[in-house]
């Protein structure tokens, strides 16, 4: 799993220093340096500005909460298409085919009651609550069809 911690006030930032992630010998630290620092190059185009915050400060009149959740709106929009581009990039890219990696963007990775990330397993109780409601995963080719075709 590709850590994210947030940014801006709310948007989020994949951590691309290859020392914090266990990478599990899928990958050299450099490639998931490069993969990472990209995928986070893209998602700037999608991040809160300081018009959003203004709008967002000045939220008791309500008159700047219409603009601002029609923003707050093509945001989100714009960092689900940015994701999933990427991560189609990415997997049809000739390194990750290389390596036999597939990335993920999951969007709600609590329907998932057992998945294995990064080569070990995970299971995960129907009472356990995440802190994200998204994660991006990293797997290998051969795991993540057998996930799939379970």
């Amino acid at each position: 799993m590709v850590p994210q911690r947030f940014v801006n006030g709310g948007d989020i930032k994949f951590e691309d220093d290859p020392l914090q992630v266990r990478l599990g010998g899928l990958m050299t630290g450099q490639e998931y340096q490069l993969t990472v620092a990209a995928l986070n190059d893209e998602l700037k185009k999608c991040r809160a500005t300081a018009v959003d915050h203004v709008l967002l400060a000045l939220g008791p009149t309500l008159v700047t909460l219409i603009p601002w959740a029609l923003r707050h709106k093509q945001q989100r929009n714009a960092r689900r298409v940015i994701l999933a581009r990427a991560v189609q990039q990415l997997n049809d890219s000739r390194e990750f085919e290389r390596l036999g990696l597939v990335m993920r963007w999951q969007t709600r990775p609590e329907k998932a009651r057992c998945s294995c990330r990064l080569g070990a397993v995970r299971c995960l109780t129907p009472g356990w609550r995440m802190l994200s409601l998204q994660e991006l995963t990293i797997w290998r080719k051969a795991d993540y069809e057998a996930e799939v075709n379970r």
